[in-house]
């Protein structure tokens, strides 16, 4: 959650490479403990069957290095999922205690960014974002994790963490309110219904459940009636986002919608495997629409790197098989859920999910490794020994490991090629390019150096590469049929 590479580079790589490193690490190491412990339920094969679908979409996708990026995530926090749940209540529990301190020390690093405190941390124009670079990916993660947080200050045993829980619930629930993220609050107003509505019927605890409750207000309360030290344009940020709170006629939420309307047309272009794991932005240019906002026809990458629903991602990206699987995972784990003696976490669990909702619908969740670690983390059921529970081949989480190191390394890579990239001397970028084969920007920013100086004999090959890497973009090829025709050698003249 902290990790990110401190470069002079504007792109949310630098936030999210070093993450993702860390997450397939992880993992890598958590699943080849299963070598000795391969039990598995209905939940641990649904998850399974998610990380097939996202392999062999990726292997099938036209950018097979974008394809296997989102591909390795998806098998990261599956891994991780399945790692922790073969570990005692005990450790899940404290596994969860470090993700909740965690998203207090990111709230707190959050509202300083917001009252001027700390400058500089987020990507530029995505304040306050924090070490996450932007403000929607901090708002997300903290909505997931303020159901355990309330479950913490409720369930602890010992007075202390009972306070502490209490005060990252109120930092946590500020921290969202300054993103203004309507997803966010979204999620942040759905998870406190259905933690009211726990505190309802638990009714041995009500008086912990309203110090929760109060400490949610007053941080709410305190970040309303104050003003952030964050240019923002609007006099009334807070006020202004609460009234577009569900409003898609303009702005971000109408070009989401215009997006995923023009991309079902890939859906049929691809209804069994998809376009690929976060092959979305490869072939989005074949179908977006004239007057599309979000498309950018005359720059070398034409719209953001991930489609902003993840729901609209599992069936654009992964297909028939992709779509079968993530709701054999959803049923798979909300029966599990329902399964669990220990009624605060059922109840908790219960609200993340409805807080998760309006997250994987209106943004990326699932394909950033922060929010999904935190979900992999919190969301991870004891293994159902009241259902079928399977044996396993031992050597199944050997090869998982394997495969996730190799990932690991070529995403350490990509972090490589990134601080190349980000020196941004012709000698950098080609240097980033030589490292890292699926690098399409590095390549972009020399090509447009050597055609601004002229030079189409040098850049000529690039546009090969860059059209390889992404046959729908246009500038890649438009520029590449201008310096064919200014290389192409010339008829003389007949007399």
């Amino acid at each position: 959650m902290f990790v990110y590479a401190p470069l002079a580079d504007l792109s949310l790589e630098r936030y999210q490479l070093p993450k993702e490193l860390a997450l397939i690490a992880a993992s890598a190491l958590a699943i080849g403990g299963l070598a000795r412990r391969v039990r598995w339920d209905v939940l641990d094969v649904a998850m399974g069957l998610a990380a097939i679908a996202a392999i062999a979409s990726a292997a099938c996708a036209t950018n097979g290095w974008i394809g296997a990026r989102l591909a390795a995530l998806t098998v990261a926090g599956v891994a991780l999922a399945i790692a922790l749940r073969e570990e005692d209540d005990d450790a899940r529990d404290r596994a969860r205690g470090w993700v909740i301190a965690a998203a207090g020390a990111l709230a707190a690093i959050t509202l300083a960014e917001t009252y001027g405190a700390i400058a500089g941390m987020s990507s530029y124009g995505r304040a306050p974002g924090a070490t996450l670079g932007q403000r929607n990916t901090v708002a997300h993660v903290l909505a997931i994790v303020v159901p355990f947080a309330w479950r913490a200050s409720i369930v602890s045993s010992r007075a202390r963490w009972r306070v502490a829980a209490m005060l990252v619930v109120a930092l946590a629930s500020a921290a969202i309110v300054v993103t203004r993220s309507r997803a966010g609050w979204l999620a942040l107003g759905i998870g406190a219904i259905a933690l009211a509505v726990w505190a309802v019927v638990d009714r041995g605890r009500r008086a912990r459940h309203l110090g929760s409750a109060l400490a949610m207000t007053s941080g709410i309360v305190a970040v309303a009636t104050t003003r952030p030290a964050l240019a923002w344009r609007s006099a009334h940020p807070y006020r202004d986002t609460l009234e577009r709170l569900v409003d898609a006629s303009g702005g971000s939420g109408h070009g989401r919608l215009v997006q995923i309307d023009a991309s079902r047309a890939l859906i049929h272009e691809h209804p069994w495997l998809g376009v690929g794991p976060g092959n979305w932005a490869v072939e989005y240019p074949a179908v977006s629409p004239s007057g599309d906002p979000t498309f950018f026809a005359d720059a070398w990458e034409h719209t953001g790197r991930l489609l902003t629903s993840d729901v609209a991602a599992l069936a654009i990206e992964r297909g028939a098989l992709g779509v079968v699987s993530g709701l054999a995972c959803g049923i798979a784990l909300i029966v599990v859920i329902a399964r669990l003696e220990d009624r605060s976490l059922r109840a908790v669990c219960a609200a993340c999910l409805g807080a998760t909702v309006p997250l994987v619908l209106f943004d990326s969740v699932l394909q950033i490794a922060a929010p999904l670690a935190v979900l992999a983390v919190l969301l991870a059921p004891p293994v159902d020994r009241e259902v079928r529970v399977w044996g396993a081949p031992r050597w199944i989480g050997i090869v998982l490991a394997t495969g996730l190191m190799l990932a690991a390394t070529h995403r350490a890579i990509e972090i490589q090629a990134l601080a190349l990239r980000a020196h941004g001397t012709p000698a950098a970028l080609a240097s980033a390019a030589r490292l890292d084969p699926g690098d399409y920007t590095s390549r972009a920013r020399l090509a447009e150096t050597l055609l601004a100086e002229g030079d189409c004999p040098h850049a000529l090959p690039l546009l090969d590469e860059m059209v390889a890497l992404r046959p729908r973009h246009r500038r890649p090829r438009t520029e590449r049929e201008v310096c064919e025709a200014l290389t192409a050698p010339r008829t003389p003249r007949a007399r």
